[in-house]
């Protein structure tokens, strides 16, 4: 069983739903096809992680990945240079959770409907390029964590940048009509799941969100503290802030911000140290 680093600078695009226009988005893990996440460590770099697991054996992934008939989730990093561009994700077999990595004071995001709208009041605004205005504006900081349900239309600052999780579902090429009839015309309740921290020695860890297909944490570590996966699911580690060397056996990587690493499910007890802080996940 081993670890890998994959690369973290691959972009691709992601359509809104009034402009059309890409925002930007690097994708830190995908096996999806276009967007496949590159092994850069070990015999196997340069492969992408769909061959690297192909040519591993689906093993790799835990006996919780048994019933997805390819691999269950994505990971990228989403950001906006354009103001005025409004989004939605359509498809309600993607989950997806949200966490702010990076926020100036007073950012904010626009976050589902501010108020009930009629389908007619949307395409129009759609069409004037105001849907904006209806928005509900939703101040965040940095370390904000939440759940954005399928059908929520959303608006980002330029400041704001956000690490997103989510499961994969179908290749669906929707047109605009489709994503129209997808968006919730109601108010969208942001969820904030809270817990409490756990210490572990020199790590605390707190949970983030779990759901049908996967469990997120939050690590912050100051020394060094042991990883182990079993043989229930891989683990995917993205590192948010400082640095820190991943060790097992006689294998050293190094990890900073923005890093991203698969540890294969039934992994040996390996340990990270360090000074930084780091988004666990894993499947249910």
């Amino acid at each position: 069983m081993a670890i890998i680093k994959l690369a973290s600078e691959k972009a691709c695009q992601q359509a809104s739903a009034d402009t059309m226009t890409p925002s930007d988005v690097r994708v830190l893990l995908s096996c999806k096809k276009g967007n496949e996440s590159e092994v850069v460590t070990g015999k196997e770099a340069g492969l992408t992680l769909r061959d690297y697991i192909k040519n591993r054996g689906w093993k790799v992934l835990g006996t919780n990945a048994r019933k997805y008939d390819k691999f269950p989730i994505s990971i990228r990093i989403l950001s906006n240079n354009n103001p005025n561009m409004i989004q939605v994700n359509p498809d309600t077999e993607k989950d997806t959770f949200w966490y702010i990595l990076k926020a100036a004071t007073d950012s904010v995001i626009g976050f589902g409907m501010a108020e009930e709208i009629s389908v007619d009041q949307l395409t129009s605004a759609i069409q004037n390029g105001t849907l904006g205005d209806y928005l509900r504006p939703v101040q965040v900081s940095q370390g904000d964590y939440f759940e954005v349900p399928a059908g929520t239309v959303y608006a980002m600052d330029p400041e704001i940048e956000v690490l997103e999780i989510q499961k994969d579902g179908k290749d669906i090429t929707w047109s605009s009509n489709d994503v129209i009839s997808a968006i919730t015309l109601r108010p969208t309740d942001i969820r904030h799941p809270r817990s409490e921290w756990l210490e572990d020695g020199q790590a605390r860890s707190i949970h983030l969100f779990k759901n049908s297909v996967f469990d997120v944490d939050l690590v912050e570590l100051n020394g060094r503290v042991d990883i182990d996966a079993d043989d229930q699911s891989f683990y995917v580690l993205v590192f948010i802030e400082g640095s820190a060397v991943l060790e097992r056996k006689d294998e050293i990587l190094h990890a900073s911000r923005d890093n991203c690493f698969f540890v294969e499910a039934g992994t040996e007890p390996s340990h990270i140290t360090g000074n930084c802080r780091y988004i666990t996940v894993g499947l249910n």
